[in-house]
């Protein structure tokens, strides 16, 4: 797991892109998550960098990324899993009452 961070004068750290890639979520709900973080006062207002891309046409862009340590990209990747674990349980409990009421 040690290759998925950068080295940066505050210790490795990790975008918040590259947190959604690996969480399979979109960057703008992994930077909504890091916000609430945040406001609740759970991690400290990270710094932010650019990161360049190329859009669908092949243009490049800039997009604002958080830059997370090590200790505190923990916290979103664990967020988003566990989200998506109550999601997949929610769903798989309405299609089994959905299939007893058959």
């Amino acid at each position: 797991m040690n290759d998925l961070f950068h080295t940066s004068p505050q210790g490795p750290t990790m975008s918040s892109r590259e947190i959604a890639d690996l969480v399979e979520s979109r960057h703008d709900k992994v930077k909504q998550s890091i916000e609430r973080l945040v406001y609740g006062k759970i991690i400290a207002q990270p710094p932010v960098g650019d990161e360049q891309d190329l859009d669908l046409k092949g243009r490049s862009s800039t997009t604002v990324v958080y830059l997370l340590t090590k200790r505190e990209s923990g916290i979103p990747i664990l967020a988003h899993f566990r989200r998506r674990r109550r999601l997949s349980h929610s769903r798989r409990q309405d299609s089994e009452q959905e299939a007893s009421q058959l």
